[in-house]
C-alpha cells in the first residue's frame, strides 16, 4: 500500500516510476489466498477503517469504482468463552471480492515487476543503483523503500537513514480453514483475549465471496513470536483447539486447512513520523509502521514520502 500510493503521488507530479516486489504479486500483507478448493481466503488484512479525510476521500472512489465495500459484520470480544459485543460504530471496509483487489487496482497501469528482491543500492554519480544479487535493476533519481524496517535496514546498509529504521515487527501465524458444516455462532468475528488467538473471522461473511464456510484465524503476536520458527503444520492444530475453546462450539469436519506467517506483520512501537526521508539523497522509507499501523497508516506513510521528495526532484 504505501509503495503503490507512492508511485501514485509520484507520477501525478510528472515523475516516472518503476516498482520492484519481492512478492509473487502486489498488495503484501493485503492479500488473499486460493485454497485447492477454489476457496478465497483474506489471510493478511482482515478489514480497514478511515479516520482522516484524506484516507476516507480515497476510500470513497474505491467504493465508486466497485473495489471496495462496507462489511457489515457483527464483530465481537471472546473472554474465555464470554462474549461481548465491540461497542465500535466505525464503518470497515475490505476489498471486493478478496482483499488483494485493492492492491491490483492500485497496481493497473503501473511499471511493476513482482518477484523480484532488490538486495543492496549503490550510490554512483548522484543517482541510485538497486541491484538483485549482483543483477542491476537500473538507476533512479530518488528511492523509496517500503520493505519491513528491518529488511530496509539491511537494504540501505551504512546510510544514515538506515539507523533511523529501529521499529522493531512481531510476526503472525495465520489458519485458514474450510468447514464442512457453519459453525454455529451468532458472529462473524472476534477480537479473542487470553488465547492463543487473537482474532477470528468468518471470511464468507465478507461481500463479495462465496457461501462456503471459510474462517480465518491470527494467533496473538506473544504466541506467534514463542512459535516463529515452527512449521504450519504444527501451528495449526493447538490454534484451532484454541478457536474451539473461544467460540465454545465443536467443530465440524475440515475441508482444507494450511497455516501461513507473517514474519513481519505488526509494529511493536510505530514511529512518530509519517516516513523517513533524506531530502538531500532523494531517498526515503515508509510503511505502516511509520505514523501508525494498518492500512491507512501505509497509506498517508506513502503520501508522506513521496510528498517530502518532490521539491528534490521538482
Amino acid at each position: 500500500m504505501a509503495g503503490l500510493t507512492a508511485a501514485h503521488r509520484l507520477i501525478a507530479a510528472g515523475h516516472t516510476v518503476k516498482l520492484f516486489d519481492k512478492g509473487r504479486g502486489v498488495g503484501g500483507r493485503i492479500a488473499t489466498r486460493r485454497s485447492p478448493t477454489g476457496r478465497q481466503f483474506d489471510h493478511g488484512a482482515q478489514y480497514f477503517t478511515a479516520k482522516t479525510p484524506e484516507f476516507q476521500a480515497a476510500v470513497d472512489d474505491w467504493v465508486a469504482a466497485g473495489v471496495v465495500a462496507e462489511w457489515n459484520a457483527r464483530v465481537v470480544t471472546l473472554t474465555r468463552g464470554k462474549l461481548a459485543t465491540d461497542p465500535s460504530d466505525r464503518t470497515r471496509y475490505v476489498g471486493t471480492p478478496a482483499m488483494n483487489r485493492i492492491a491490483k487496482h492500485l497496481a493497473e497501469g503501473l511499471d511493476v515487476s513482482t518477484g523480484v528482491r532488490a538486495t543492496s543500492v549503490e550510490r554512483v554519480a548522484g543517482r541510485w543503483k538497486l541491484l538483485a544479487d549482483d543483477v542491476a535493476l537500473g538507476e533512479f533519481d530518488g528511492l523509496v523503500v517500503t520493505a519491513p524496517p528491518i529488511q530496509a535496514r539491511e537494504l540501505l546498509g551504512e546510510l544514515a537513514i538506515a539507523d533511523e529504521c529501529l521499529t522493531n515487527m512481531s510476526g503472525c501465524w495465520t489458519v485458514m480453514i474450510e468447514f464442512a458444516a457453519p459453525i454455529p455462532v451468532d458472529f462473524d468475528a472476534a477480537f479473542v483475549n487470553d488465547s492463543p488467538l487473537a482474532w477470528i473471522a468468518r471470511n464468507n461473511s465478507k461481500p463479495g465471496r462465496d457461501a462456503n464456510e471459510c474462517w480465518v484465524l491470527h494467533a496473538s503476536p506473544a504466541w506467534s513470536e514463542a512459535n516463529i520458527d515452527n512449521e504450519p503444520d504444527e501451528v495449526t492444530p493447538p490454534l484451532l483447539a484454541a478457536f474451539a475453546t473461544a467460540t465454545g462450539a465443536s467443530l465440524p469436519a475440515s475441508i482444507h486447512q494450511s497455516g501461513h506467517r507473517w514474519r513481519y506483520a505488526l509494529p511493536e512501537k510505530p514511529l512518530a513520523q509519517r516516513a523517513i526521508v533524506d531530502v538531500e539523497r532523494c531517498v526515503a522509507v515508509a510503511g505502516d509502521w511509520c505514523g501508525g499501523p494498518r492500512v491507512e497508516g501505509a497509506y498517508l506513510s506513502g503520501i508522506a514520502a513521496a510528498e517530502r521528495l518532490l521539491p528534490r526532484s521538482d
